[in-house]
């Protein structure tokens, strides 16, 4: 890990997704991120805010269960 000319924080190994997932939950606050994504479960899609969280708050979704960027 080192900082460019940016001052922007780079990795020379590649992460793993639990360290990908931690360091885009922590860019953003929950309102934000769920305001920005949907949930597509296998019949319906949710904007609900409470069911986007708990779902993204494992490594991996469930089986059927995709996160939708909205930007």
């Amino acid at each position: 890990m080192y900082r460019n000319e940016h001052n922007i924080l780079l990795y020379n190994n590649p992460i793993s997704d639990k360290e990908l997932n931690d360091l885009l939950s922590a860019s953003e606050c929950p309102k934000q991120f769920c305001n920005a994504h949907e949930l597509v479960m296998r019949n319906h899609i949710s904007r609900n805010s409470k069911k986007i969280w708990k779902n993204t708050r494992t490594a991996q979704l469930n089986t059927f269960y995709f996160l939708i960027n909205k930007n």
